[in-house]
């Protein structure tokens, strides 16, 4: 592969190769914590249905 225009760049560039995994990493890694967020939400709604009072007993009577 051929450095790109204007010669040396200082170790900026990289290989179409390279940048291709570095990119599926980043989306993976990023998937993973939409995923972890999705599951703490779920965490919550359902510690929220617990908390959900019972009706009571005398409301059923009348």
């Amino acid at each position: 592969m051929a450095p790109p225009p204007g010669g040396h760049d200082g170790g900026t560039y990289l290989l179409p190769r390279i940048r291709r995994v570095r990119e599926k990493e980043k989306e993976e890694e990023e998937e993973e914590e939409e995923e972890e967020e999705e599951e703490e939400k779920e965490k919550k709604k359902k510690k929220k249905k617990k908390k959900k009072k019972k009706k009571s007993y005398w409301r059923d009577l009348y």
